[in-house]
């Protein structure tokens, strides 16, 4: 038995609807050719208060198996009347059964987050693989939680019999884990595509395969592109060096301009450079410029230059490289 895991997809999100079809036709293409027996959405397949795009439908009806949604804070339901779509109902424990493809029954289990868990009814497992799939993190797991989501109990998890866990409350991508020897393994597949600054490396859906055991692969989503951030040495004259590595036109890249220019002109001249090389050739370009200092007279003092090549050089992880930050910056205000 295979699943496919995926979540805030988004769809119908504004001016980026073509991005979401791009991704969601990778996502389809990956289910017929992965043979899987269900595609799992846990959160926002949709955006809140947007409608899905015809295009968006008429994609999810080529799917060739069953599709799970349980929606996301603010999703509206009436979005999800899709072909082959089990909609879960979040409120409350919500047990559906499915049949895979060699005729093999198993269990999908929505799980509320509203309720303290000693108040809830644990359902009996009846066959062998039980999937839940919930907004709430994993308090064993830290990284799968969110402020604004409760955490689940790994013991309460082994108490429902759960095989796999399929987390939807955050939008970082996080490898599927175990909790403790026998417990139940946890993925959070992350957002489905670029929502947020700051979201990094690759966007993915989670093959699950059932056999012996449980065994997952991350599937990379190429069309969604991924996030990139640099920090670039900006030259006296305001020259920007290249980026030697490829993009995909769907990528979103922040670029963090730093060093000590001639003069305001130089600074303009950096960041200008920048849009004007790298701003057509991705879907987002952000260009930090907090970095860059302006100083005409500072830059020209034979002393000054050789501070200027040492802080060009510094290496930006190390925090103590801070306090050199801030000292170069009070001296060229003073300049």
């Amino acid at each position: 038995m295979r699943l496919l895991h995926i979540s805030h997809l988004h769809l119908g999100a504004g001016d980026e609807q073509e991005y979401g079809l791009e991704v969601l036709r990778e996502i389809v293409d990956h289910t017929i050719a992965l043979e899987v027996d269900g595609l799992l959405v846990s959160g926002h397949l949709t955006t809140p208060g947007a409608v899905l795009p015809p295009a968006a439908r008429s994609l999810l009806g080529k799917l060739q198996c069953d599709l799970y949604v349980l929606p996301g804070v603010g999703e509206s339901r009436e979005n999800l009347d899709i072909k082959r779509c089990k909609l879960l109902d979040g409120s409350r424990f919500d047990l559906r059964v499915a049949t895979s493809r060699d005729g093999e029954r198993f269990e999908i289990l929505s799980m509320p987050n509203e309720l303290s868990f000693w108040q809830w009814n644990v359902l009996p497992k009846n066959h062998r693989w039980r999937v839940v799939v919930t907004n709430a993190g994993v308090l064993d797991l830290p990284e799968t939680l969110d402020e604004n989501a409760p955490g689940i109990d790994a013991d309460f998890l082994r108490r429902l019999g759960v095989d796999y866990a399929a987390i939807g409350c955050v939008h970082e991508t996080i490898e599927p884990r175990r909790c403790g020897e026998t417990g139940a393994l946890v993925g959070c597949a992350g957002s489905a595509r670029i929502t947020e600054a700051g979201e990094v490396g690759p966007r993915v859906a989670i093959l699950v395969e059932f056999d012996e055991g449980v065994r997952t692969q991350l599937i990379p989503l190429v069309a969604a592109g991924q996030s990139r951030a640099y920090v670039l040495r900006i030259e006296p004259n305001g020259e920007v060096p290249n980026i030697d590595e490829p993009w995909h036109p769907n990528d979103t890249v922040t670029l963090r301009l730093h060093g000590i220019v001639e003069d305001e002109d130089a600074k303009r001249r950096a960041l200008n450079t920048s849009r004007e090389r790298w701003g057509s050739v991705v879907r987002h370009l952000g260009v930090d410029v907090t970095g860059l200092v302006a100083s005409q007279s500072f830059i020209h003092a034979a002393l000054a230059r050789r501070l200027v090549t040492r802080w060009q050089a510094r290496d930006l992880s190390d925090p103590s490289m801070r306090v050199f930050d801030i000292g170069v910056k009070a001296i060229t205000e003073e300049s």
